[in-house]
């Protein structure tokens, strides 16, 4: 694990308290990632039941949605790091002028995004291609083509959600993120497959079901924000708050963030049109191996977003000691959880992947591989996912767009051709990459955070 210069928490930094603070906003940010990869779960798996151009579908699509939910989620980003710095100094009237901001903006930001891609979106049909199955590329857009339909609540989504996060209420999204949950559940069973009087859409089913889900959470969210026990809590006339400055300020944050994915996510187009020049059995694997994997994500993704709050509340009140110590038992307890989740890849790689696969044992066979790869990476992982969610709290949000890019484009592109590709050694050559892609990240993230330059920004 990389060097952190944090091998002691400063004398007059209780690290105990720390670490109970760290753990009590990041659990519930844990099980609403539980949420969110339950619906990818339960979406690869209906899709498994549906047949295996299903998985392979939604594989092929899968960077472009993830794209799209990545662009939204800058201004979520933004959002974290301006409201947590407010809640650090206890300033209320700053709080509900930095969310409602934040609602405002991505309220316009949502629509304008809709009115932006829905003119390109019949150029993905021709770009994503399956040469030896034309209707996978043809179900994937489908279940795509409700993912844009959504766009306005998703961004709206996520940015309520990181208001109360940062305001140190991250329950109520997980509740929340539960009830969608058990929607997403019962609409793929019945749009899928067509029970209950409605339609078998098939694929394009679990996207319309997934879209549902995402707008009923989104509303509610909206309107937790409105009751009077909300953490922040926001009236009508809470946006006449809004002023240019405050709009600068959130868009000067966001902006690298939303740059980030747009730049990132072209390259990892680029690594998913290599797998799928290998056919439908490698995208099958590889769309297996993510979901499996992204149970891990839980943790990191969850201690990331408790470490920014963290780290953005104590330079709020000015205690960058804090801060550091924050960071620091956050990648402890994050390193634990996920190197728990790596040997359990390791162990139990082959039967996770046939509950998946049922009936095609060569493409589980590759998904078990691809999972003990992923196993080696998980302590790697930690370090980088927990390392940028500090630094995007503190409000660097260059760094980490610098630090996806290295890793996309200086590693992962080019070592997947030469290895998958050029070297024959298919979708478990492109995990191979994947590890040395982590160990890239978490090496340069760690450097940039003892350069201490996150101690000195000003939002």
């Amino acid at each position: 694990m990389p060097d952190l210069a944090l091998a002691a928490a400063p004398p007059n930094v209780d690290r105990f308290a720390i670490r109970r603070d760290i753990l009590m906003l990041a659990w519930p940010v844990v099980l609403q990632s539980l949420m969110r990869t339950a619906m990818f779960l339960t979406d690869t798996y209906m899709l498994g039941l549906y047949g295996t151009h299903g998985l392979a579908a939604v594989a092929l699509v899968g960077p472009v949605a993830h794209t799209i939910s990545m662009v939204l989620a800058a201004l979520a980003t933004g959002t974290l790091a301006t409201v947590a710095r407010a809640s650090g100094a206890k300033d209320r009237a700053l709080q509900e002028q930095e969310a409602a901001t934040s609602v405002a903006v991505g309220t316009v930001a949502g629509f304008a995004s809709l009115a932006l891609v829905l003119p390109v979106f019949p150029l993905l049909g021709r770009l994503l291609v399956v040469p030896d199955n034309p209707a996978v590329s043809s179900a994937g857009i489908d279940y795509l083509w409700w993912t844009v339909l959504a766009i306005p609540f998703m961004l709206l989504e996520s940015t309520t959600s990181s208001i109360l996060r940062a305001a140190g209420d991250t329950r109520t999204p997980m509740f929340l993120s539960l009830l969608a949950n058990v929607m997403n559940l019962v609409g793929n069973y019945m749009l899928i497959f067509g029970k209950f009087g409605a339609p078998r859409m098939g694929v394009a089913g679990a996207g319309l079901s997934t879209a549902i889900a995402l707008m009923m959470d989104a509303l509610l969210l909206m309107g937790w924000l409105f009751m009077p026990w909300s953490a922040i809590r926001l009236r009508m006339r809470s946006f006449l708050r809004v002023t240019v400055e405050s709009v600068r300020r959130l868009v000067r944050v966001s902006l690298p963030a939303a740059v980030e994915p747009i730049l990132i996510q072209v390259g990892f187009l680029i690594f998913i049109g290599m797998l799928s020049r290998m056919g439908q059995d490698a995208l099958a694997a590889h769309r297996v191996a993510v979901a499996v994997e992204s149970i891990s994500f839980m943790p990191g993704w969850g201690l990331a977003v408790a470490c920014g709050a963290i780290v953005g509340q104590y330079l709020g009140a000015r205690r960058p000691d804090k801060a550091a110590a924050g960071l620091r038992e956050s990648v402890i307890l994050c390193g634990m959880m996920m190197g728990a989740l790596g040997i359990v890849f390791a162990l139990f790689a082959a039967p996770m992947a046939r509950f998946f696969i049922r009936d095609a044992p060569e493409v589980a066979r590759a998904a078990g591989w691809c999972l003990r790869i992923a196993s080696v990476e998980q302590l790697l992982m930690a370090v980088a996912m927990v390392l940028g969610g500090a630094l995007r709290g503190a409000g660097d949000t260059k760094s980490p767009v610098l630090v996806a890019m290295l890793g996309v484009w200086v590693v992962r592109v080019p070592l997947t051709w030469l290895l998958a590709v050029a070297a024959g050694m298919g979708v478990v050559g492109a995990w191979l990459v994947m590890v040395v892609d982590w160990s890239a990240r978490a090496a340069v993230f760690a450097w940039v955070w003892r350069r201490g330059r996150w101690k000195s920004i000003r939002l």
